[in-house]
């Protein structure tokens, strides 16, 4: 399945982007689940927090779609409707 996943971007322009944004604080991870059809998945955190939830309306405006595998960067907040925590400002780097 090909999907797009950054909006009007080549691949040397999404790179150079990319550079710009090294050094950030925000946490990191690989999407380890994703159901497009739901637009949800969970993110395995690199710092071994556990997994965290997240949604496709909480990814940068860039992104229509997650798949397994995809690195990412997130911030941490808990959500309005459950409480739990979930990850937003979703980012590819």
């Amino acid at each position: 399945m090909n999907c797009i996943r950054r909006k009007g971007q080549s691949s040397r322009e999404r790179s150079a982007e990319d550079s710009k944004n090294q050094g950030t604080n925000m946490p990191a991870g690989i999407v380890k689940f994703y159901k497009e059809e739901k637009g949800f998945g969970f993110i395995g955190r690199d710092d071994g927090k556990g997994d965290i939830f997240v949604h496709i309306s909480n990814c940068d405006e860039k992104i229509e779609v997650l798949e397994k595998g995809d690195r990412v960067e997130f911030e941490e907040a808990l959500s309005e409707r459950t409480g739990k925590p979930e990850a937003r400002n979703v980012k590819l780097v």
